[in-house]
């Protein structure tokens, strides 16, 4: 990775002669691009937090080409003892460099914070009194790495608040299944955020998420609690990768998912953890061949976990009809997604 501009390290500087000022209890990280026509929601349910202790946001904004910088900067110099921006002129994203992770480290490490929050800038928070929530659990509750709470889902298309989401997963084995944590929901302890990155080194990882391998490590290490309230609102954009309406994009998401649950499970899961993910891994390697249209393979994963006990009755049917024809396999699982 190419060192840090050195504008970005003025930045950094700046941040950090803050907090030793300060000492922020919590750091919020806010990655934004292009978010001009959302970010003052986030911002302005950052700065409405009631917390009876210190904490700061760290606004990265990866060199938009819209009004996103002027807004952030605007909430930089209104509300200085809250919100700290950092201004891109290349956008680091695209550079697939690691240069984003290297900027987040540096930035939440010069904090010194104890706790860390994530919230993007086109989701936002709705309840005042998340943070300090959290952070009263956690400080109470030392045996506990993470804590998270419900959001709500907002559909931009339609302009529609419509399903609450998030829990109750709790567990590692729970987690390895299904992905239940909202990221713009989570106050995660730094120093496990900080062994994560230097044990698992996610940037060499061809891993699509950067929460989900997060959350099973925490899970790993820690326990996590479910807080059952709605403390925040995630905003679904059709762009996103996880809601991408291109059918093998979706499937190809899904198989990271996947590889990343298996990944885990090997590391630090028990054998029923590893037979699971396994199985869920392969099954949806098998959907992907039926969308590529690789027949030899498809039949082959068919034939091979068809016996499996992990199946799902729907699996075993999918899979006895892909020994016959994986162009139905396909229509069937079009019609039932």
């Amino acid at each position: 990775m190419a060192s840090l501009k050195e504008d970005i390290v003025i930045q950094l500087q700046r941040i950090s002669t803050i907090c030793k000022l300060k000492a922020p209890v919590v750091v919020v990280w806010c990655m934004t691009y292009n978010h001009a026509n959302y970010i003052k929601d986030a911002l302005d349910g950052f700065v409405t937090q009631i917390a009876s202790f210190p904490f700061i946001v760290i606004v990265h904004d990866d060199a938009s080409s819209d009004k996103t910088s002027e807004i952030v900067r605007e909430y930089g110099e209104k509300y200085p003892d809250i919100i700290s921006p950092i201004i891109e002129t290349e956008n680091q994203y695209s550079k697939s460099d690691g240069s984003l992770d290297y900027i987040m480290k540096a930035a939440i490490k010069a904090t010194g914070a104890k706790y860390i929050a994530m919230c993007e800038g086109d989701d936002y928070w709705t309840d005042p009194l998340k943070l300090q929530k959290q952070v009263d659990f956690l400080e109470a509750n030392p045996e506990y790495g993470m804590i998270y709470t419900k959001i709500q889902r907002f559909y931009q298309a339609s302009g529609k608040l419509k399903e609450i989401w998030g829990g109750n997963h709790e567990s590692f084995s729970d987690l390895l299944r299904e992905n239940t944590i909202p990221t713009l929901s989570v106050l995660i302890i730094r120093d496990i955020f900080i062994d994560y990155q230097k044990e698992i080194k996610p940037e060499i990882r061809d891993w699509k998420m950067g929460d989900y391998p997060l959350w099973l490590y925490v899970s790993a290490k820690s326990r996590i609690k479910f807080l059952s309230k709605v403390t925040g609102v995630y905003r679904v954009l059709e762009q996103s990768a996880s809601h991408n309406v291109n059918r093998i994009a979706s499937i190809d998401f899904g198989l990271n998912y996947r590889k990343i649950a298996y990944f885990f499970a090997m590391k630090y899961g028990d054998i029923q953890d590893c037979l699971l993910t396994r199985n869920n891994l392969a099954w949806i390697q098998y959907i992907h061949h039926v969308y590529i249209g690789n027949v030899y393979l498809a039949k082959k994963i068919s034939k091979h976990y068809l016996i499996s006990k992990q199946n799902s009755i729907m699996k075993n049917v999918f899979f006895l009809v892909g020994l016959f024809s994986v162009c139905l396999v396909r229509k069937l699982y079009d019609k039932l997604s």
